[in-house]
């Protein structure tokens, strides 16, 4: 495991949930955030940790081999008006710290889908104009899908052909979409 929950680290440590929460905030245990906002502990950082004060290492962290980080994926937005698409470029940019890339229309959707390693689609389905079923056939699989509609009914048919995918009623708040955005990243960037 590269990282632990603060919960796997307290039972880990055996010592309280507070305890690890408060080793964190005071800098003696470090720690980071997943776009979800949720704290991981990296197990280097266990390591270090009962290192520097003296605390035997826990067993599972003596046969710890880290695995190769992944590659932060690519954000990819399309089919928004500029304005928004522009404001959500910057506001996932600031939010999430992951490339985002805009594209206008399906051909430059297409550019993007095969230069970047793209993660997440965030696709405003009023204004992209393209078929379910050409969307469905052209994006690979392993890539998450956010659609936004401005409909019920919209988002009935896409819930009947990507029934795994979130799907948001405009208007929708931006901090709406990227906590859509930080549970799927979760699941992609899990060990």
């Amino acid at each position: 495991m590269d990282a632990y929950t603060t919960h796997q680290a307290a039972k880990l440590l055996g010592v309280s949930l507070p305890t690890v929460v408060n080793w964190v905030k005071s800098g003696k245990l470090d720690a980071y955030r997943t776009p979800g906002g949720h704290r991981r502990i990296p197990a280097e950082s266990i390591a270090v940790f009962c290192r520097s004060f003296g605390i035997p290492e826990p067993l599972a962290l003596q046969h710890h081999k880290p695995q190769t980080p992944r590659s932060k994926p690519v954000i990819a937005i399309a089919g928004f008006e500029k304005d928004f698409s522009d404001l959500l470029q910057d506001f996932l940019t600031v939010k999430t710290g992951f490339h985002v890339q805009v594209s206008e229309t399906p051909l430059a959707l297409g550019f993007v889908l095969a230069k970047h390693d793209v993660g997440i689609l965030v696709i405003d389905w009023a204004h992209f104009g393209i078929d379910l079923r050409d969307l469905h056939s052209n994006v690979p699989e392993n890539i998450e899908i956010l659609f936004l509609c401005s409909r019920e009914g919209e988002a009935a048919d896409i819930r009947g052909m990507f029934p795994e995918n979130v799907v948001l009623l405009q208007p929708v708040p931006l901090e709406e979409i990227h906590a859509a955005i930080g549970r799927r990243l979760e699941t992609l960037l899990a060990p």
